[in-house]
């Protein structure tokens, strides 16, 4: 009964920008972890795209565990995603100070500490959630994690620069503004509006159980009216694959490249990209949205010039070396420079004529 009229208020910082890039807002006691990540993409004003979790120590233990979207198909051994709708943030932020990281976006992993600052009396004249105040603007969503936010806003100082042009057409034809932000024009949607939204109008209680994948609010804005402006079409292959999948191929270049032998790893670099177009038949066929990754993929799967597929879905491999944070570059032992991902494309054009084709 004490949540009901008490308000938890939280600082929320962007981790490893700067400067930084932070929040502070007002939400009700009796929010669920699902309440508290609708209030923070809002106030930050990510556009919830992509998959989310928080992690945080469970309170008087040392045992660290995640909270958000459970995964269905989730791997042996990977540790459990509690299901955020089911657990009051009351049970977890107990007391002023507490703090957890919400990682949004596992592809370009924005991750945040959210700090619980205090427990006041809810005041009957004021509408929560609310926001206090905030810097900055928040990234536009997709641009590559902290390392792709750095090289936009660099890019965006220097109107000289040859990819000006692109990533300003990329933006939507208005530079960005990384200062401009005002917490007095946040507007925060109901979380219940938010899960019919990603997950159709159903019961919430035992989801667990009953949901494989939500869909994310993109997938959820063709079938429904846009309540906020969308910027590009979504280009990396986790919006084809799962989050999980995607986090283990980026865990495996990530452990293969550096040490590796590099020239005979775009075999491997090809079978992901077929996958992913296995998935996207599979989920889309003919109804992909056009410029998705998804649509990308199944064209490219039809073509057999590697010029032609690297058109369509170079920019994919090439995110995917990015968010695993390795060169796509190399040189072999006589130090001849060859390229991971040209040669992934030409597996890729060639798969169908392998023996296993």
């Amino acid at each position: 009964m004490q949540a009901k009229v008490q308000v938890y208020q939280f600082g929320v910082v962007l981790l490893e920008v700067v400067p930084p890039i932070w929040r502070t807002i007002q939400v009700p006691g009796t929010y669920s972890f699902w309440d508290l990540h609708v209030a923070i993409q809002d106030s930050m004003g990510w556009l919830d795209y992509h998959l989310h979790r928080f992690r945080m120590t469970r309170p008087g233990t040392d045992d660290v565990v995640q909270i958000g979207i459970p995964d269905e198909d989730a791997f042996e051994g990977d540790e459990p995603i509690l299901p955020g709708w089911d657990i009051p943030i009351a049970s977890y932020f107990t007391h002023r100070g507490v703090t957890a990281k919400y990682e949004y976006d596992f592809g370009d992993g924005w991750e945040h500490a959210v700090t619980l600052e205090a427990i006041r009396p809810r005041q009957k004249s004021l509408r929560y959630p609310r926001g206090l105040a905030g810097e900055r603007a928040c990234p536009p969503e997709d641009c590559g994690g902290v390392g792709g936010y750095a090289d936009l806003l660099a890019v965006m100082r220097d109107p000289t620069r040859e990819e000006y042009v692109s990533t300003l057409r990329w933006l939507g034809g208005s530079p960005f503004a990384p200062e401009r932000f005002n917490a007095k024009t946040v507007k925060f949607d109901h979380p219940g509006k938010r899960w019919d939204l990603a997950f159709g109008k159903t019961e919430r209680t035992h989801m667990a159980s009953k949901i494989r994948r939500p869909k994310t609010r993109r997938e959820a804005a063709t079938a429904k009216p846009r309540s906020r402006p969308q910027s590009r079409p979504e280009r990396t292959l986790s919006s084809v694959v799962s989050a999980q999948t995607y986090s283990v191929w980026l865990e495996m270049l990530r452990s293969l490249v550096p040490d590796g032998r590099t020239h005979r790893l775009s075999i491997v670099v090809a079978g992901m990209l077929r996958h992913a177009v296995d998935v996207a038949v599979a989920e889309f066929g003919e109804d992909a949205p056009e410029r998705s990754a998804a649509a990308s993929l199944i064209r490219a799967a039809d073509e057999d010039d590697p010029e032609q597929v690297a058109d369509q879905i170079g920019d994919l491999a090439e995110r995917l070396f990015r968010d695993a944070k390795v060169a796509g570059r190399r040189a072999s032992a006589r130090g001849d420079e060859y390229s991971i991902l040209d040669r992934s494309i030409q597996e890729f054009a060639s798969w169908y004529a392998m023996p296993w084709g």
